[in-house]
């Protein structure tokens, strides 16, 4: 498969990214990969067509080892009602991988640390309700 990232093509095998979708684990429908290269790692979201949480996981550029993978909040939907848009890119900084988010309902961005995909801030636009979380 061939990923197009600002005019770079990346590619990864069809058995190499199946083995890697089955590692990220699926939390719902699930119709589109986003796909980021880092400096030293590559970073997959696979997400649907509404802003549900979804999961992203990150892997070696060099030997595709699996990092890990994180959870990704989202709109934090729970329904869907009517039509309704979905998109993210992701960013690598120096110590952050940050997943930006546009959906029909809000946008959000949420920054994972780059070594243990550790949650370091969330935001969305339509403020979340998450229980038990802060």
């Amino acid at each position: 498969m061939v990923f197009s990232v600002g005019g770079k093509e990346f590619q990864i095998r069809h058995d190499v990214l199946e083995r890697h979708l089955t590692r990220i684990g699926l939390k719902e429908n699930a119709d589109y990969i986003a796909f980021a290269p880092g400096k030293e790692h590559y970073y997959i979201a696979v997400y649907s067509d509404a802003g549900f949480p979804f999961r992203m996981a990150c892997f070696g550029a060099v030997d595709h080892a699996h990092k890990w993978t994180a959870d990704v909040w989202a709109a934090n939907r729970h329904a869907l009602e009517g039509k309704s848009f979905h998109m993210v890119e992701i960013r690598e900084t120096a110590k952050s991988v940050l997943v930006y988010g546009l959906e029909s309902s809000a946008l959000y961005v949420e920054g994972f640390d780059i070594k243990t995909g550790k949650a370091a801030f969330r935001f969305s636009s339509n403020g979340w309700s998450v229980s038990g979380e802060k």
